[in-house]
């Protein structure tokens, strides 16, 4: 069974900036609330600004309900504002396992970070952070 989760890396209307944990609305693994818990991160380093990037050989559990999330402190992630399920955001660095946030929800946005796999996702980003589960 493929496991697809997020948006496409692709490039948006605009940017997100740093210093905030965010959760992508779309592509769930299924749905839940608005106050997640990281069960699984993997830092994958720096990302070269303006590139699309696909990282292998990661290692994260995905679940039902699972969504996919990431942190970073300095660059931007492209989103655009308007036209999908929406996202979560919360000020501060939340994505290391077990950390626990309540989330303000911004309906209709859509950020660049995906994953897919066969037996576990494979994040592809656009910008400096972590990927949560």
């Amino acid at each position: 069974m493929t496991i697809d989760i997020g948006l496409p890396a692709i490039d948006r209307a605009s940017n997100l900036g740093g210093y905030w944990t965010y959760l992508s609305q779309d592509e769930k693994a299924y749905e839940s609330g608005t106050t997640y818990k990281c069960r699984d991160s993997v830092f994958i380093g720096d990302v070269a600004a303006g590139s699309k990037q696909v990282f292998s050989g990661l290692s994260l559990s995905v679940q039902p309900y699972d969504l996919i999330g990431c942190y970073f402190a300095e660059g931007t992630l492209d989103y655009d504002a308007t036209g999908y399920a929406g996202q979560y955001e919360v000020e501060g660095d939340h994505a290391h396992t077990n950390d626990e946030a309540t989330y303000d929800d911004i309906e209709g946005a859509g950020a660049s970070l995906y994953g897919s796999s066969e037996a576990a996702p494979v994040a592809v980003g656009r910008s400096r952070g972590y990927i949560i589960g």
